[in-house]
């Protein structure tokens, strides 16, 4: 399935397994999927993980799993 005009400027290939599935529901699942590593990659990026001493990395990544799960099961109940 080729998908354009989804806030993309290149069209986006959605190859999938699920026949049964209509054209909507995939690209919904596909449109909550991307909402959700969008996430994942601003939360990554705020953190810079890169930039600290290892002694401090563990402690922020410990707290970058729990914003990430946070903010994932909010994103999920609303």
């Amino acid at each position: 399935m080729i998908i354009t005009d989804l806030g993309h400027e290149e069209p986006i290939f959605l190859l999938t397994n699920q026949l049964t599935s209509s054209p909507v529901k995939l690209i919904d699942r596909y449109a909550q999927r991307m909402i959700i590593e969008n996430n994942i990659q601003d939360g990554i990026d705020f953190f810079h993980m890169d930039a600290l001493s290892s002694a401090v990395a563990m402690k922020v990544n410990l707290d970058l799993q729990l914003t990430l799960m946070a903010s994932s099961l909010y994103v999920s109940f609303q």
